[in-house]
């Protein structure tokens, strides 16, 4: 499985064992900047959870929102995933703290943007910058 070392999978590792299915999953590709809603990973209903960029074959940057412990502010986790790297060899790169509302950051040449939160959810604005 590739999870991080908490008791919480990743998005990714959801959608490859069949947790997400497709309806629930963005894809970005040959785009240069989208707008898209991201619902909370952790909670139940067919809206988007999960947003792939696709940066070549193999190698995907990942973001989802997470709510950290219960009364937190929602925040988006961003991370590479490198499915040519085995499992237990490192797959996955993520950033050391979430993406909050009003912030952005620039991940392998996309900037990623927190445009607004809802408590359920975030609006994701993905640019490519390089």
């Amino acid at each position: 499985m590739m999870s991080n070392s908490t008791k919480a999978f990743f998005g990714w590792s959801k959608f490859l064992n069949g947790w997400l299915d497709g309806v629930q999953v963005r894809c970005v590709s040959n785009q240069v900047k989208t707008i898209h809603y991201v619902e909370n990973l952790d909670t139940i209903g067919d809206r988007p959870k999960l947003l792939l960029i696709n940066l070549q074959e193999g190698v995907t940057i990942s973001v989802e929102v997470r709510q950290p412990y219960k009364l937190a502010e929602l925040g988006a986790l961003i991370y590479k995933v490198d499915s040519r790297i085995n499992h237990g060899d490192g797959p996955i790169t993520a950033e050391s703290s979430l993406l909050y509302q009003n912030n952005s950051k620039v991940f392998d040449g996309w900037r990623i943007s927190a445009l607004k939160s809802d408590g359920e959810g975030m609006l994701i604005e993905v640019e490519k910058v390089s």
